[in-house]
């Protein structure tokens, strides 16, 4: 298997590389996964395996600002450490193994794996030829059981405030924290401060509790939509899981394992803090309104790259 995914990583990377010297336009995830449809029988991966490498070639190629990245090589002594990454919900506890595309692995549980339920995963090679299961599981809060003591002021007129919160004084119920799930779509405030060749973003939150079967607690998508040079808007789709940090107002998004950034509410705003330190400001809006942003933004970026060319010909 590991050998499919180097085979599939160079194709995608041969694929994006002619797409660029050949028409200008970097391929995002969404463009590539048409070109990897069905060949998972023949490679013996699972789809969605095929469409974890392309939104993870695309994230790196980003991250490093390259057209072209490194190829992943199966022999030899500069060979690829192994690597197959997991989609969330393909991999499971069963019989003792975790199975995943219909295969038993073998491994050493020293965790209780038996008692979660698995999420985005991955497995991973050493250096030394030893093989490892990563695994991001679901895990349930313990409630508090209130053994502690606080004093309430009563004499607030807008809310009862507690002494662990605020020592003097009253606060506005909108002045603090919100503690609920920020579930739903969310539209980015500040595309092209975050990075200048953005001009539409969008976040879409699962909630905590959720009933649609492709739409699983806390899953993340943090979309970014790329100016159009005239061959269409390209974009950029990031996937991940969030869960909670120390409070109920500050959240984790994590992708394979790793950090993408952490959420915190400011006011009516949600703030994302990427692992770069970059913020992200968003404001919940309607999935039609969304969209309807979106086209807005990409037709509106077309007729600015269309003018620019005219003034640049001298027309």
């Amino acid at each position: 298997m590991a050998r499919s995914i180097n085979f599939v990583w160079n194709y995608i990377n041969e694929l994006s590389t002619r797409s660029i010297k050949e028409r200008g336009q970097f391929l995002s995830a969404y463009d590539l996964h048409p070109y990897t449809k069905g060949a998972g029988k023949e490679l013996g991966l699972h789809s969605q395996t095929l469409q974890c490498v392309a939104g993870e070639y695309v994230t790196r190629r980003k991250q490093f600002k390259k057209a072209k990245l490194n190829w992943r090589k199966s022999v030899g002594v500069r060979r690829s450490l192994g690597w197959i990454p997991v989609n969330t919900g393909q991999a499971k506890w069963k019989n003792g193994q975790v199975f995943h595309n219909g295969i038993y692995f073998s491994v050493w549980d020293s965790f209780g794996l038996d008692q979660y339920t698995f999420r985005s995963a991955s497995f991973n090679e050493d250096a030394r030829g030893r093989w490892y299961f990563n695994v991001v599981v679901s895990v349930e809060a313990e409630t508090s059981e209130g053994t502690g003591s606080i004093g309430i002021d009563l004499g607030c007129k807008e809310s009862a405030t507690d002494s662990n919160v605020l020592l003097s004084g009253c606060t506005s119920p909108s002045k603090q924290p919100k503690a609920f799930f920020p579930s739903g779509s969310w539209m980015l405030l500040n595309p092209q401060e975050y990075q200048p060749n953005i001009i539409f973003g969008a976040l879409m939150i699962c909630p905590e509790q959720s009933s649609e079967s492709e739409c699983h607690p806390g899953h993340t998508v943090l979309a970014l939509i790329e100016e159009n040079r005239g061959h269409g808007c390209t974009d950029y789709i990031g996937q991940g899981v969030i869960q909670p940090v120390s409070s109920a107002t500050q959240w984790r998004m994590e992708s394979e394992g790793e950090l993408v950034g952490v959420f915190r509410w400011q006011g009516e705003t949600l703030k994302l803090t990427d692992s770069d330190g970059k913020e992200m400001y968003f404001v919940a809006m309607s999935e039609d309104n969304l969209d309807s942003k979106l086209n807005e933004s990409c037709e509106a970026s077309l007729n600015d790259h269309k003018a620019e060319k005219i003034k640049q010909s001298g027309i």
